[in-house]
């Protein structure tokens, strides 16, 4: 019996035959490793240790989007069909769904159900608005899909510009700014706080000519004008 093509194992990794020792046991790889190595690949032995959840032969084949040309052109034929139809108010979406709700909560008699019928009835009449709001919802994503964003962006928070997919070069700085700023007012605020604590000592010493030594004006009782002590 020849070895899967593809291993599940419990924990939901998926993974894929990419080769095999001389003696033919097969080598698997998780799913979305493009290249790896042979030395950490798993033998099926090692897979089943951590327990097999299922297996195939072949490989799942990708489901290929709709034609964009069958779309526009389904698109165009439910718009030729609506007329000129506007699109539905959120109050009408509500009703619908109330009406939605009103038919799948209410007694369903034997005979004719007369309620479901007139519920029916009423959402079918007001069907073209919401298709018209489903169609242009649609036209709007599809053109959001297509543009192409600029390769300069602006920051939403600071305004500077920025490479798109990258972050902002400018908050960055200011934040590495900031906690810069933050982290040098920590280191001296304790020295601010032991100058504040000093006691003052009056004030600035000066020369005195009449002891010939520095101290606070006035201190020895000199006077100048005098020429004594």
């Amino acid at each position: 019996m020849s070895a899967p093509m593809v291993v599940n194992t419990k924990d939901g990794t998926c993974w894929t035959r990419r080769g095999s020792f001389r003696n033919g046991e097969a080598l698997y790889a998780p799913e979305g490793v493009c290249s790896c190595p042979e030395f950490v690949m798993a033998t099926l032995a090692e897979l089943a240790e951590h327990g097999i959840a299922g297996s195939a032969d072949v490989l799942p084949v990708p489901v290929a989007p709709e034609p964009q040309a069958q779309v526009h052109g389904a698109h165009a034929k439910v718009a030729e069909l609506i007329g000129d139809a506007k699109p539905a108010t959120d109050r009408l979406v509500e009703q619908l769904a109330e009406s939605v709700r009103d038919r799948r909560e209410h007694e369903h008699p034997t005979w004719e159900d007369l309620f479901c019928l007139n519920l029916v009835s009423w959402a079918g009449e007001r069907m073209g608005p919401v298709l018209r709001r489903l169609l242009d919802a649609e036209a709007r994503i599809a053109e959001l899909e297509s543009l192409t964003p600029a390769p300069i962006q602006t920051c939403r928070k600071c305004g500077a510009g920025y490479t798109y997919g990258e972050p902002c070069s400018t908050c960055e700085f200011r934040a590495r700014m900031a906690a810069e700023t933050d982290a040098i007012t920590r280191r001296i605020a304790p020295v601010q706080a032991l100058r504040d604590d000093e006691p003052e000592t009056g004030g600035r010493e000066e020369w005195c000519t009449g002891c010939n030594t520095d101290h606070a004006p006035g201190e020895c009782g000199y006077r100048p004008e005098a020429g004594d002590q």
